[in-house]
């Protein structure tokens, strides 16, 4: 199983989604029908972004872009199976609740 299908397989504990692809990237929508995260495939990894409403600064995030007041992207780069681990899961399913919630409060 490659680290692509292995990650998916462990976002289906997170919630209800679904993923759309283009020449670029993969986006995952929440429920709420806003992405919640992306994925770039390289040569030799994944990239994923995930939107938080706050900044994390831990390794291995390499990367934050904040798009509003209370809104990040964290930016992750994955080479193995083992960077898919309970910490970014948990980063992840965040991400996705947040998403959601924002999207009800409106």
């Amino acid at each position: 199983m490659d680290i692509y299908e292995y990650l998916l397989r462990k976002l289906k504990k997170i919630g209800s989604w679904t993923v759309t692809t283009s020449k670029k990237a993969i986006t995952i929508y929440a429920e709420s029908k806003i992405a919640f995260m992306g994925i770039e495939i390289k040569k030799s990894s994944l990239d994923i972004w995930f939107a938080l409403d706050r900044r994390i600064d831990e390794f291995p995030i390499y990367k934050i872009l904040q798009a509003s007041k209370n809104k990040f992207g964290h930016f992750i780069r994955l080479q193995t199976k083992r960077d898919i681990d309970k910490v970014l899961i948990n980063w992840i399913k965040e991400s996705y609740d947040f998403i959601n919630n924002k999207n009800k409060a409106k």
